[in-house]
C-alpha cells in the first residue's frame, strides 16, 4: 500500500442500536456539512474539500418518523447509513442513505451529487451489515419471505473485481458498479445450507465469512490479500476461496491490503501485505500469499481488527490488547 493511501482520511461511525437509536455519530472528512455547528478544520489535501469534524458530533439525517438505524460502514472517503421503519426481520426493503465520494458509484447509485449532499438508494430486504473500501461498498442482507437467505451485494469501483460481477477468472476493468448487485457467483459456490455471514472490505478487495467457517475472497491480490495460495498474486473477479485454513473460521476482518481470521478454536491467522510488520511474526515480510498462524500467547484469540498499516487482537482469560 502507498504511503498516500495510508495517510486518505476515512470519516468514523459509532454503530447505533435499530431498537433504540435513530441518530448517528461522525466524525473525520466529508461529515461536516450534516453537523451544524459542531467544531471542523478546513481539509488539508485541497480547499475543494469538506471541511472536516474535529471530535464526535450527532449528525441530522433526513430519517421519516419512527424510522431507525440499522447499520452503519466507513470507507476512505465514503459512508453509509441502512435505515428503516418496518422492525419485522425481513422487511420488503431498507433505504440506504449515502456521504461522501461518489466517483465511481460507491454509494449504490450512478447520481452525480456534490460530498456535501446525501445519495439515496434502496435494496431489497433488511441490511444486517455494511462494509465499504476505497472506491466499493458491500452490503449483507436478508431477504424477504420466508426463506429469509442472506445475499451479500455491491457496487462501486471494479477495476480488479472486487464486486464479484464478472463472469471471467482475470481481473477486466468492468465499468463501475452504480446501482447494488448481488454476487451471484457466490452463491454458486454455497454448500448445502451454507449461507454469506460476515462481508469485509479492504482497499480493494472484499472478504466474505460463511455459515460453515469458510473464507471467499474477491478483488485486487498483487500483496497475498486474497489468501488464494503460495503463487497466487492475480485478482480475483469472482470469489475464490480462502487457501489453506485447517479449521472453520468464526471471524475475519479486513483493511488495506491485508486480512485477519479467528478459527473455532481461537487461533489467529493473518494473509495480504505485512511490510509494517502486521504479520506478528516478529519480522518484516513484503507479502503473505496464504494464511499463516500468528502466535500469541496467551490463548485463545476473541477478537480482531485490522486497520490501516497495523493489527489489533484481545486474546486470553484476561481479554488482553495486543
Amino acid at each position: 500500500m502507498s504511503p498516500a493511501a495510508a495517510r486518505l482520511r476515512r470519516p468514523l461511525l459509532l454503530r447505533a442500536h435499530a431498537r433504540t437509536l435513530a441518530t448517528v455519530t461522525a466524525w473525520g472528512a466529508y461529515v461536516g456539512a450534516f453537523a451544524a455547528g459542531a467544531p471542523q478544520s478546513p481539509s488539508p489535501s485541497s480547499p475543494l474539500e469538506p471541511a472536516s469534524l474535529d471530535a464526535p458530533a450527532r449528525i441530522t439525517l433526513p430519517l421519516a418518523a419512527g424510522a431507525r438505524i440499522l447499520a452503519v460502514g466507513a470507507g476512505v472517503r465514503h459512508a453509509l447509513v441502512a435505515t428503516t421503519d418496518n422492525f419485522s426481520d425481513a422487511p420488503a426493503h431498507t433505504q440506504l442513505l449515502g456521504f461522501g465520494l461518489n466517483r465511481r458509484g460507491q454509494l449504490g447509485s450512478a447520481a452525480a451529487a456534490p460530498p456535501t449532499e446525501l445519495v439515496s438508494s434502496t435494496v431489497p430486504g433488511r441490511v444486517l451489515q455494511i462494509a465499504c473500501g476505497r472506491e466499493h461498498s458491500a452490503l449483507l442482507t436478508r431477504s424477504p419471505g420466508r426463506g429469509q437467505r442472506t445475499t451479500v451485494m455491491t457496487c462501486g469501483a471494479n477495476a480488479h473485481g472486487q464486486l464479484g460481477h464478472a463472469a471471467t477468472t482475470t481481473a477486466a476493468a468492468e465499468p463501475p458498479g452504480g446501482s447494488w448487485r448481488p454476487v451471484a457467483a457466490l452463491d454458486a459456490l454455497m454448500l448445502a445450507g451454507e449461507a454469506a455471514a460476515k462481508v469485509q472490505c479492504g482497499l480493494d478487495h472484499t472478504l466474505v465469512l460463511t455459515t460453515h467457517g469458510r473464507v471467499f475472497a474477491m478483488g485486487w491480490g498483487a500483496d497475498g490479500q486474497l489468501g488464494a495460495g503460495p503463487a497466487a498474486t492475480a485478482d480475483a473477479c469472482v470469489p475464490v476461496l480462502v487457501h489453506g485454513l485447517p479449521r472453520p473460521i468464526r471471524d475475519i476482518s479486513a483493511s488495506t491490503d491485508f486480512a485477519l481470521a479467528i478459527d473455532t478454536a481461537g487461533a489467529l491467522y493473518y494473509w495480504g501485505n505485512a511490510e509494517y510488520g502486521q504479520a506478528m511474526t516478529g519480522a518484516r515480510i513484503d507479502q503473505v500469499l496464504a494464511p499463516i498462524r500468528a502466535h500469541l500467547a496467551p490463548a485463545p484469540v476473541v477478537a480482531i481488527a485490522a486497520a490501516g498499516t497495523l493489527a489489533l487482537a484481545v486474546a486470553g482469560a484476561d481479554r488482553s490488547l495486543y
